[in-house]
């Protein structure tokens, strides 16, 4: 007897284990850290809201530089950013395969004056594509950009009023996301 109700509390421990849906992510995307001269990771929180649809945010922020700088740091060149995005999949299993997003970004950066920041708001959208590598571990491809919608620092008086932020940003990830 004392074996039957081994095996069923085994049986059903297992059975409400593996039935449970994983509906959040943690993502690291390192595309930054290979790109640029910039060392600029990317974290970021997904959340299922329903089979076709999530909502989340990723934060990034800059660590340090690895030397000097190219055209590309000038259109990546800010120094924190978070941005909250809304995706709709269109594959046949729950938030997998291919999806479009829609996003916005808040990004700083130091002025070029000593101990100001710069802040400026971004909306923007991309599209991309989420593979499952096992139950517990997705790869995630994003590519996008948006556009700046304040791009004035609102220093137009001051000698350094070029310190504008670009006109457009992109998006790009390479994600690992762990599911739970």
């Amino acid at each position: 007897m004392k074996t039957l109700v081994s095996a069923f509390l085994i049986m059903a421990i297992n059975h409400t284990a593996f039935s449970q849906e994983l509906n959040n992510e943690i993502k690291l995307n390192p595309i930054y850290l290979f790109s640029l001269n910039k060392i600029y990771p990317e974290v970021s929180y997904e959340r299922s809201i329903s089979d076709k649809s999530a909502v989340g945010v990723a934060l990034g922020i800059l660590i340090g530089s690895k030397g000097n700088f190219n055209y590309i740091d000038d259109f990546i060149n800010f120094d924190f950013s978070v941005l909250p995005y809304y995706r709709f999949y269109l594959g046949k299993k729950r938030t997998n395969g291919f999806y479009v997003e829609g996003h916005s970004m808040i990004f700083s950066r130091e002025a070029y004056s000593e101990g100001d920041n710069e802040w400026t708001v971004g909306i923007g959208s991309a599209v991309g594509v989420k593979f499952n590598v096992n139950r517990s571990l997705r790869i995630d491809l994003v590519v996008g950009g948006g556009f700046n919608l304040n791009n004035k620092t609102g220093r137009e008086n001051s000698e350094w009023n070029v310190a504008s932020f670009p006109d457009a940003y992109p998006r790009l990830g390479l994600a690992i996301a762990k599911r739970f």
